[in-house]
């Protein structure tokens, strides 16, 4: 179905890519046009065309791309000396900034994908998407986890819904500082003493 796209130079298919995920980041589905990502990449739309269909083929073949680059970096990266929760979300969110330093637009458009996406056969995609494999994955990353270390009078998932807040709200917090300021990942100190005083107030508060 994308033979022509993928027979495309390497430098040629990542600019295209990236001018897709820019594009359908910034707009829902339904506004996302076509022609801005032709002319970002620097291409007609004729030419856009030919190697996807129509814009919902691109989408779906954008989200595709998108996945795999992400699981591609998450494999082989994580190497589990702990099953102690913190152990375990801390190393999944160091990949997941270094991840960023390198596709920072891939994260801009899963937030846009999962939580401002109003196209009802998308967010089916998704839904189907999320109880199949890709929601597998996700699930053995926080398999087997070692709850061993709370305390017994917390129920363990409030508290992981917990330690995923504290850390989603730093990860997002930054995330928001560095676009404001148009600071380069490549450039910040991800996870600061900041991070890991958040993590001692957590393991003091439900930690035996």
């Amino acid at each position: 179905m994308y033979e022509q796209f993928e027979m495309l130079p390497g430098e040629k298919k990542q600019r295209i890519l990236n001018a897709a995920l820019r594009e359908f980041s910034a707009q829902a589905f339904k506004n996302a046009s076509t022609a801005r990502i032709a002319e970002e990449a620097g291409i007609s739309k004729g030419a856009l065309f030919l190697y996807f269909s129509t814009k919902r083929q691109l989408y779906q073949y954008l989200y595709e791309y998108a996945y795999n680059v992400v699981r591609n970096e998450f494999t082989g990266k994580l190497d589990f000396e702990s099953r102690d929760p913190i152990y375990v979300l801390t190393a999944v969110t160091r990949v997941k900034m270094d991840i960023m330093r390198v596709h920072p637009e891939l994260f801009d458009f899963f937030v846009k994908i999962y939580l401002g996406e109003t196209d009802e056969e998308l967010r089916g995609m998704i839904h189907r998407d999320s109880e199949s494999e890709r929601g597998r994955f996700i699930g053995e990353l926080l398999s087997d986890l070692d709850y061993s270390g709370f305390r017994g009078d917390f129920p363990p998932e409030i508290v992981m819904d917990i330690i995923r807040w504290v850390i989603d709200g730093y990860t997002n917090r930054l995330t928001a500082s560095l676009k404001a300021e148009n600071a380069s990942f490549a450039e910040a100190a991800v996870l600061t003493d900041e991070y890991y005083r958040y993590l001692d107030v957590i393991r003091k508060a439900f930690y035996q």
